[in-house]
């Protein structure tokens, strides 16, 4: 709350005034009988009345006079003598005496307002009068705001807003009190921030109202820090953040150093999305702050983070906590901010400098930071770390120790995908077929993405390898059907099994004819390698093309022997496609950092983040963004609520969908 208001200025009860009222009340007894209230005269009573009005006029002389004097009870007490019907009470000069008297001496604003008014009802052009009407009326509202403040600063606020709410700004007025009255009722609405309708069920927001309210109290003030930083913040809050970044830069323009707006500024522009501009400003208050703040470090850090400059977000950011002094509502977000940009700065060291043992000390380093809020997304986040240590502990050639911390996060969470992918592929690495299969088949449950094809090309391939060769080809065609139509490793290994099955073509003459190199034969090709040892083999490719088969699976079965012989399913396998790379997305494995699609209970977006034509966030499902807004945007982009969105029939929903460019 403000502090008192100033003591209003003395009323214009000076000698001019006096001299008027005397003059008026000569011209009405038809000569100068007042004129001894002017100070350089002296008194000559001539007496224009007889009987008792008469007397009230001696009695109003004596009033005056006492009023010149300032004796105010005294003149009351004379004037009380008068009657206010009469003559004399009638009289312009017995009018504006008691008005003064009632004013100065009772106190009785009102009262004494009333008189005034009656006066310039038949005399408006008494100037005199006219003043002293104007500074009751001032007094008056500087009572009214005193009692405001006594109830702000006893926090009674929805009082004061109404006390507030009926403060008159128009004239008469003081700039001190207008420029008061309407920031006390912004700030007072902002600490109210909603209020009920009168329907006593449907809640609004005041903070656009406030708005109004700081912009009125800058007109008079336009100087005012206060008011401008507080329609900045309620700007900000109503997301017209262009529109803030005005009113915090004309709070900076008269004290550069304040820091609340400082950080307001930098919230506008993060939101923006203008991070280097964030970025300049974060550093500039670093340079003047120091160490002694952690919230400069932590808005730069976060801005590198947005930027994918996770080195010096790290730094900042473990600065920022090192400085100490986090609230408890911004911990966990620091804390999420720094366990991801740990977790992706040891992507970019392992995969792009191939610095494993630097990345594995950034995910120890992530692991170490203890959330201040166990939630899923805080948990997932942590998840990541482990997944990367997992790699990291690979690249290192600690294939052990790599599916350890890989079967260590499938023990403690079943249902999480990324380390199913990962403990699976390291499995089909160390050929533990049995493992791999379990945990790819988790793994790729339900509906995956097309990004996962030549993950699910490895299942495959393990089945196969296993001799389940229906099994196999069931998950090879998926790809094809589901994911990728054109895979070739697919289209192939589909072709291989299906020549498997058939058998070898029915021909003339021995399969195989032992011995050493003895010339050509006719029909045969001879092998020192084959799977039958030194010798000819039956060399079936002319039958082959005529059954259709391809050229390269002619070559893959001539290779591997698997035509007319038991195949050897593994060497089968590498004649098709290389052993699946754990850092190659291509090779069939997991993609650096990619992990399963968040729920949308779990991670909220603003629209402009999921609309079309993207890129959309890695964690986010894209055939279901419009789950990911929250519940009041989503209502507002797609028209229904979530619920009734969802028992939409599907044609329909893609139609929304489609409209609102989330299809």
């Amino acid at each position: 709350p403000p502090p008192a208001a100033e003591e209003p200025p003395p009323p214009v009860i000076d000698e001019a005034t006096v001299a008027a009222a005397s003059t008026a009340a000569a011209a009405e007894a038809g000569g100068d009988s007042l004129k001894s209230l002017l100070p350089e005269a002296e008194p000559t009573k001539v007496r224009k009345y007889t009987g008792n009005a008469g007397i009230e006029e001696d009695i109003l002389h004596e009033a005056v006079d006492l009023m010149k004097e300032k004796k105010w009870d005294e003149c009351l007490e004379k004037l009380d003598e008068i009657d206010p019907e009469g003559e004399i009470g009638q009289m312009l000069s017995f009018k504006n005496t008691k008005a003064c008297a009632l004013w100065q001496g009772k106190q009785d604003l009102v009262g004494s307002l009333v008189i005034f008014e009656d006066i310039l009802l038949t005399n408006p052009d008494l100037e005199s009068v006219e003043r002293n009407r104007k500074q009751v009326i001032m007094q008056m509202k500087y009572n009214d705001f005193n009692a405001i403040s006594a109830l702000l600063k006893e926090k009674k606020l929805n009082e004061a807003e109404a006390a507030l709410r009926n403060f008159s700004l128009d004239e008469p007025i003081t700039p001190y009190l207008r420029f008061n009255a309407a920031n006390n009722l912004g700030i007072t609405l902002v600490t109210i921030k909603k209020k009920i309708r009168n329907d006593g069920k449907t809640w609004y927001n005041v903070i656009p109202e406030a708005i109004q309210y700081f912009e009125v109290a800058l007109e008079e003030k336009p100087d005012s820090i206060e008011a401008a930083h507080n329609c900045g913040l309620c700007l900000m809050q109503c997301r017209q953040f262009d529109a803030s970044l005005e009113y915090f830069d004309k709070a900076l323009a008269i004290k550069p150093q304040l820091v609340p707006a400082l950080m307001g500024k930098a919230t506008s522009l993060q939101r923006l999305e203008c991070w280097n501009d964030c970025i300049a400003l974060a550093t500039g208050m670093i340079e003047f702050m120091g160490e002694t703040d952690f919230r400069p470090w932590y808005i730069r850090g976060a801005c590198h983070f947005a930027l994918k400059q996770y080195e010096p977000a790290v730094n900042d950011l473990e600065k920022a906590f090192a400085i100490g002094g986090v609230p408890p509502d911004q911990l966990f977000g620091m804390q999420q901010t720094l366990i991801k940009s740990l977790s992706k700065h040891s992507e970019a060291v392992l995969f792009t400098n191939g610095q494993a043992d630097e990345a594995l000390a950034l995910c120890d380093r992530a692991l170490a930071l203890q959330p201040s809020i166990d939630t899923p997304k805080m948990l997932e986040e942590k998840r990541h770390a482990v997944f990367n240590k997992g790699l990291a502990l690979f690249a290192k050639g600690q294939l052990a120790e790599s599916i350890a911390v890989m079967q260590a996060m499938v023990d403690q969470w079943p249902d999480l995908k990324s380390a199913r992918e990962g403990l699976g592929q390291l499995a089909l690495l160390q050929e533990d077929w049995k493992t791999g299969i379990e945990n790819l088949e988790v793994a790729l449950a339900g509906n995956p993405h097309p990004s996962r094809a030549n993950l699910l090309f490895d299942l495959g391939v393990a089945y196969f390898i296993t001799g389940d060769l229906e099994t196999a080809k069931e998950r090879f065609k998926r790809v094809l059907k589901k994911m990728d139509p054109d895979h070739d490793h697919s289209i192939k290994a589909i072709q291989c099994i299906e020549a498997i099955q058939r058998g070898a073509p029915q021909v003339e003459g021995p399969m195989f004819i032992p011995g050493e190199y003895n010339g050509d034969k006719e029909g045969y090709q001879y092998s020192t390698k084959g799977p039958k040892g030194e010798g000819y083999y039956k060399d079936f490719r002319e039958q082959l093309r005529a059954l259709g088969y391809s050229e390269d699976l002619i070559e893959i079965l001539f290779k591997t022997g698997g035509v007319g012989n038991p195949p050897d399913m593994k060497q089968l396998w590498e004649a098709m496609a290389p052993p699946p790379d754990i850092y190659n997305t291509g090779g069939g494995a997991h993609a650096p950092g990619q992990l399963a699609y968040a729920s949308p209970e779990e991670l909220q977006l603003m629209y402009k983040f999921l609309k079309s034509p993207g890129p959309f966030p890695d964690e986010v499902d894209p055939t279901i963004r419009e789950q990911y807004l929250e519940d009041e945007e989503f209502e507002e982009v797609m028209g229904m609520t979530k619920e009734t969105f969802n028992e939409t029939p599907k044609w329909k929903q893609q139609k929304l969908k489609e409209d609102a460019g989330l299809f």
